[in-house]
């Protein structure tokens, strides 16, 4: 080199780029057509790993073989060297030469031809882009993913700017609302709404511009495609700043199931309530109506006693030394002694049917609740003796009576005294009534339904389950008279549901229905 003349002015360097070439950032090479390595810089000596260029030039021997991940690469190369005369951005994946560690490289070049056209050789630069390269793979990794989750996710996400406008629908729009998510695009968010919902969705999109949400989900009715509306959960998310999405982010999923539940189950609420309601006050009925019945007893009784010239004390008197109205505790003598009481008017029959119809006239309804004797007491009218010779009598029907109540089986016991074709012999606790009813097996059971320790369900089943009783027709005698109560007892198996008072005439019927001539 030429040193430079005092006073003169900057040398210029000689023009073949040397000084370009060596300190040049990026590799730069020379290189055959045919893929053998002429020339390389400093950069790219160091790209691929060697100390200098005699180093380089000395290790590689074919380009297209040596240096290219993917095979067939430096063919491609050479396709688009030898078409355009030049190659650009030519990203491929490469071995550093010595280290073969892989590599992502970005080339430029073009053809050298002497002055008559022939090639002599390539010229380029290589660049080291693996970092960008793989920046750039992980975001297309990231964006995968991201369709990966919302091209079959059930959520529907939706991209809006602060006014509502929508940039981007996930393709849940389809299967959520039947709508094509394009078509969402462009739109205003609000306008998807119920009309109703559209007030409140809007405060709570304000306060999600104002990352003052409270974060927790909003449910609202969205527009479907059909003009149905289906309930999403909706939450927002604020990403404004992140100029990746540059917009306010919804999320909404699909909970018409959930609201349709809660509904039907407040309105079932709702109505067992009202049940409820309508359930005391028929209690409430039904209690007071057995209290009326309770007063109508007495009065019955009452009445009956002044009908047939017989003090009610006296009456009662009758029947005190029973108490639980156990026979085997106070015998039959008792029962005797009321019946000749009642005899000591006119006669048994015409004070019966005094009692009954009194009983029709004071109530309305009919006879009923007097107590009688209990298990163990004789049956009543017991046959008188037949004459010698006379034809043989049938036998009188027996009947049990199972109550605890001494004025019901008092009146069931005269109502029953009435027809002397019966017989009836009563038990005042349910356990002592089973026990006649096995050893007795009387041909037809009355049988209150409240009784004290097991109720006369309980009662029933027992009877059914054993053999010895299996058979026998079982009438419920019960204040239990709503209409339920009767078909639930017809239901359990009862042959016959009387209800208090007893009426006289249904009884009768109803046995004479029941028991054989």
């Amino acid at each position: 080199m030429t040193p430079p003349v005092p006073g003169a002015g900057p040398t210029m360097p000689p023009d073949d780029f040397a000084s370009l070439f060596e300190q040049l950032p990026i590799g730069a090479y020379r290189s055959t057509p045919d893929g053998r390595q002429l020339r390389a810089n400093p950069a790219l000596v160091r790209l691929n790993g060697y100390a200098d260029e005699a180093e380089l030039l000395a290790a590689v021997g074919d380009i297209g073989r040596e240096w290219y991940v993917q095979p067939g690469r430096r063919d491609e190369f050479q396709r688009r060297m030898q078409r355009d005369g030049q190659v650009a951005d030519f990203v491929s994946e490469v071995f550093r030469h010595k280290t073969r560690e892989r590599i992502w490289v970005r080339e430029h070049a073009h053809r050298v031809c002497d002055a008559h056209g022939t090639v002599c050789c390539y010229e380029g630069t290589v660049e080291d882009i693996t970092p960008q390269h793989r920046a750039e793979e992980a975001l297309a990794a990231s964006e995968r993913r991201f369709r990966a989750y919302v091209e079959k996710s059930p959520v529907l996400t939706v991209v809006c700017d602060v006014q509502g406008r929508i940039g981007y629908a996930s393709p849940a729009a389809l299967t959520l609302l039947g709508v094509a998510p394009e078509a969402m695009c462009g739109t205003l968010a609000f306008d998807w709404l119920h009309p109703d919902d559209v007030i409140a969705l809007q405060r709570e999109f304000e306060r999600v511009i104002e990352r003052n949400n409270s974060g927790e989900e909003s449910t609202c009715r969205v527009r479907c495609a059909d003009g149905s509306y289906r309930y999403l959960a909706l939450l927002g998310n604020q990403c404004l700043d992140d100029p990746a999405v540059a917009g306010l982010v919804l999320n909404g999923h699909d909970v018409s199931g959930r609201v349709l539940a809660e509904a039907a189950l407040r309105r079932l609420n709702v109505e067992l309530e009202e049940r409820v309601r309508r359930r005391t006050g028929e209690l409430l009925q039904a209690r007071d109506a057995a209290e009326f019945a309770s007063r109508r007893q007495a009065q019955m009784l009452r009445s009956a006693a002044d009908g047939l010239q017989l003090p009610l004390q006296a009456l009662l008197a009758a029947v005190a030394p029973l108490p639980g109205l156990c026979a085997a505790q106070a015998g039959a003598e008792a029962i005797e002694a009321a019946r000749k009481a009642l005899r000591a008017a006119e006669g048994l029959g015409r004070g019966i049917a005094d009692l009954s119809m009194l009983a029709r006239l004071e109530s309305g309804a009919a006879l009923g609740d007097t107590p009688v004797p209990a298990e163990g007491a004789a049956p009543s009218a017991a046959p008188a003796a037949q004459p010698a010779g006379a034809a043989p009598q049938p036998r009188a029907a027996r009947l049990l009576y199972i109550e605890d109540n001494a004025i019901n089986l008092m009146l069931m016991q005269a109502m029953i005294d009435t027809q002397p074709q019966w017989q009836l012999q009563c038990a005042a606790q349910p356990e002592a009534g089973l026990e006649i009813a096995r050893r007795e097996r009387p041909d037809l059971i009355l049988l209150d339904i409240r009784l004290p320790g097991i109720d006369g369900y309980e009662v029933l089943r027992r009877l059914r389950d054993d053999a010895r009783t299996a058979a026998i027709p079982v009438v419920a005698v019960s204040a239990d008279a709503m209409p339920a109560d009767v078909r639930r007892g017809l239901q359990a198996g009862f042959a016959d549901y009387l209800t208090k008072p007893v009426e006289l005439q249904r009884l009768i019927a109803a046995l004479q229905r029941l028991l054989p001539s």
